[in-house]
């Protein structure tokens, strides 16, 4: 029995010390605010409006994003500074990454909180990628709800169908993933990732 122990003990220590890609080597928290990172790297993380914001490089032309968005924009900050350290998150295990994706998620709901014009052309995407966080936090129902707000306020966004299709895919309600994805389709017939997310649904039904 002894020996079995020290056996395993000895595997479990070579693992870790050998895979030192098993997990992330600071705590998500230490990360969040001294983890280092490349801007040219974290500029293709986030989008074009997000480029030049928290030290986060430039690849595309510059823009006058405010000219385009409007005066909501300028809150903007809040959801562009941690965006590029998302996929950090998931790196952590299970209690940890949703720690992690929790304390994003405060930037974006600022940004949405923060507008007033309720036609802000951002509101669709802000929606989307609080809806995504949250249902990666495991709150499905808030994220449902975020991804119908995206739906509302733009029926052509798509990413919004297949957020909230993969959310009724974990709460396996197979029907209403189908539904959406359908009503995604009927204003993007030729979206490729819908017809995919379409057909992976019906092998599930299977």
């Amino acid at each position: 029995m002894k020996t079995n122990f020290i056996g395993i003990l000895i595997t479990l220590l070579l693992f870790f010390g050998l895979n030192k890609s098993a997990f992330p080597k600071e705590p998500w928290a230490e990360y969040v605010v001294q983890g280092s990172f490349d801007p040219i790297a974290a500029a293709l993380l986030v989008p074009p409006f997000c480029e030049g914001n928290s030290g986060i490089g430039i690849i595309h032309k510059p823009k006058d994003w405010k000219k385009i968005y409007g005066q909501d924009f300028t809150s903007i900050n809040h959801y562009c500074s941690g965006k590029h350290k998302i996929p950090k998150c998931y790196e952590y295990p299970e209690k940890e990454k949703k720690a992690c994706l929790s304390y994003f998620l405060e930037g974006t709901t600022y940004a949405i909180k923060h507008s007033q014009n309720p036609n802000y052309a951002l509101l669709p995407f802000l929606h989307t990628e609080r809806g995504n966080l949250l249902k990666d936090i495991g709150n499905y129902e808030e994220a449902i709800l975020d991804f119908k707000t995206a739906i509302s306020k733009n029926n052509k966004f798509h990413p919004a169908y297949l957020g909230i299709a993969d959310t009724y895919i974990k709460l396996k309600d197979l029907d209403e993933a189908e539904k959406y994805i359908q009503m995604g389709l009927e204003h993007n017939p030729d979206k490729k990732s819908l017809n995919k997310k379409l057909e992976r649904i019906r092998k599930l039904k299977k």
